[in-house]
This record gives structure tokens, sequence and C-alpha cells, in this order.
């Protein structure tokens, strides 16, 4: 809804809705950080980490990264985003990410499909979380 243009492809081509999901998987990454233990001595972009030490993974600024998505601010419906790390990735990869984003999915088509006209009245509101993304409220107004 703070696109609207890319609101205006959605509403008239809802095929577009699950790359809209995907990007704004993105741009709000639900998973935020994760601590692990290094089990051994290791380096990772010249940094030195010793087995024992914690190392925490920030998936939002990877999901950032403008090596890795250019313009990586801009909500772009045309990104295709396959490297999102907004449910981990590898043998940690959140066991519900698939139903997450179908879910996310249906309610969007249903969402849209009923109220085509949706407009934000206000910005989401966010529960302070360093862990994950959670919303306490979306000021919305229902169209008709």
């Amino acid at each position: 809804m703070r696109h609207p243009e890319a609101k205006a492809r959605i509403v008239a081509d809802r095929s577009l809705i699950a790359d809209a999901v995907a990007e704004m998987l993105r741009l709000v990454t639900p998973g935020r950080y994760i601590r692990r233990t290094a089990t051994a001595d290791t380096e990772i972009g010249g940094h030195r980490i010793r087995a024992g030490e914690a190392v925490v993974m920030n998936f939002t600024v990877a999901n950032y990264d403008p090596a890795m998505f250019d313009e990586p601010l801009r909500f772009d419906l045309d990104r295709r985003p396959s490297d999102v790390l907004a449910f981990s990735w590898g043998p940690h990869r959140c066991i519900g990410a698939f139903v997450a984003q179908v879910e996310a999915r249906v309610a969007f088509e249903e969402l849209l499909a009923r109220f085509p006209n949706i407009e934000a009245r206000g910005p989401a509101v966010f529960h302070p979380s360093l862990a994950t993304a959670v919303v306490e409220s979306v000021p919305v107004a229902f169209l008709t």
C-alpha cells in the first residue's frame, strides 16, 4: 500500500502476488537475527572467529545487501528475489517457510479481491523485538 504503482499492477494482475510477497519478506524480514556458537576456529570476511564464540547472523542486513540486490531499499515487483534470507537458510531454514509464504499469498489474494482500493492511513507499527518482526497494527481504509 506504500507503493501505489506496484499495488495497481498487482490489482490488475494477481499473478504478481507471489512476487510481491517475496519482496515484502525481503524488506520486512520476519526472522531478523539468529545466534549460533562457532564449533571450530574460522575466518569470515577477514574476521577471526574462535571455537565457542557467539556469532550473530543479521538476516535483515543481508536482505538489504547492495552486492545482492540493486537499490535494496526500493520495493521492486520485478526483482524476483531468490536469495532472500527471510526464513534463514540451509539446515536451519524455518520449517514453516513454505506455509507462511502460501498464507501470505492467499491473504493478499483474498484481501485485494474484496478490497482492491484499500489504502494505507499511516505507517505500520512494529512491536520492539530484536528476534522477529512483529506487526502490532497497520492503519488502513477499506474503500469500496
